[in-house]
């Protein structure tokens, strides 16, 4: 006998996951309008992707998850936080990944992680754990991150904040997932939200 797992409810996603209910976000005193009535859930254990050309307001988004801009309207709750009521108490809880990993490249990967883990006051204990969760075993954990594929670089750089929300920014060209990006807009660029799951 097959057993269904119930939908999380409203409440469990505004408490565990991302839930977004027609959010606006607008720019220039309300004349440009980058989130328009947007509505969105991630789940906990998901992962979700925004795929779309250069100004849909995928990074728009992203900042407003973050913590790092207000919402205008609707209402938004990440990882229990409401967004709308206090924006700022969620970005403990969210770490940002772009371009630059912000890493010291002659220190290993192992290193760039213990200064990070000493400097918030941490147990050691736990970089091993991570390191290894995160695919830097062996020779890997000891490379200087100056050394290591950019894609490596991000994944250190998740190390380096021990949070649950994590966005992780993929500049590709993404059209193969987008049919309707306009292609005089450049490549379309994909965005990921990964929620981990602590139930």
């Amino acid at each position: 006998m097959t057993q269904l797992l119930a939908e999380p409810s409203q409440t469990d996603l505004k408490r565990q996951g991302v839930f977004v209910d027609s959010v606006t976000k607008t720019y220039r005193g309300g004349k440009v309008k980058a989130l328009n009535n947007l509505s969105l859930e991630v789940h906990p254990g998901e992962a979700f992707g925004l795929v779309g050309p250069n100004g849909a307001g995928k990074t728009s988004l992203l900042k407003v998850l973050a913590g790092l801009l207000p919402v205008h309207s609707g209402e938004a709750f990440v990882l229990g936080r409401d967004l709308v009521a206090d924006r700022r108490a969620v970005r403990r809880d969210v770490g940002m990944l772009g371009h630059d990993s912000f890493l010291y490249e002659e220190l290993s990967v192992e290193e760039n992680l213990r200064f990070a883990v000493r400097a918030a006051r941490g147990a050691d204990s736990g970089i091993a754990p991570a390191l290894e969760q995160f695919g830097f075993v062996g020779r890997l954990a000891s490379t200087p991150v100056g050394r290591c594929s950019a894609g490596q670089q991000r994944r250190a750089r998740q190390l380096n904040h021990p949070c649950r929300l994590r966005r992780l920014e993929r500049r590709r060209r993404a059209r193969r997932l987008d049919p309707v990006a306009d292609h005089d807009d450049g490549p379309a660029v994909m965005h990921r939200l990964a929620v981990e799951d602590t139930r």
